[in-house]
């Protein structure tokens, strides 16, 4: 994993979209997730909603599966919350430009968007690989 050693890095504090749900296994604070293993039990009603049992994260999110960044660290069954939306120091995996579009592969880190990759956010700032860049998440 490349993600940020230091955990959750938020820059700007005044534009996230939270959501919270439960960890199917170890999630670090600061590692990008996906939704994995919701139940199907949903329905029309916001009482049939149980965010231990429908809503599920995993790490190592990578192009278009990223549902967020983890704000917390997690064990396996804990409660997470995941940001869809703020501005974070994450890794870059290879340089990456200010103000060019970003996505994430499997190592937690952001990279230039491939063909099959779904643009998650922006890059703030320059980065070389293995630096870090400031980084507009916006997956909502």
């Amino acid at each position: 994993m490349v993600f940020n050693p230091a955990g959750f890095q938020a820059v700007y504090g005044d534009r996230y979209d939270i959501v919270t749900g439960y960890a199917r296994g170890v999630i670090s604070g600061g590692q990008f997730v996906y939704s994995s293993g919701a139940t199907g039990a949903v329905s029309s009603g916001v009482n049939s909603f149980n965010p231990a049992t429908d809503l599920l994260f995993v790490a190592l999110a990578s192009g278009n599966q990223v549902n967020g960044i983890a704000l917390n660290t997690a064990g396996s069954n804990e409660p997470v919350a995941i940001a869809r939306r703020g501005t974070f120091l994450v890794t870059a995996a290879g340089n990456v430009n200010a103000g060019a579009a970003g996505a994430v592969e499997g190592t937690d880190a952001v990279i230039a968007p491939g063909a099959f990759d779904h643009q998650i956010g922006r890059t703030l700032t320059n980065a070389g690989s293995g630096g870090y860049c400031l980084f507009d998440l916006d997956v909502a």
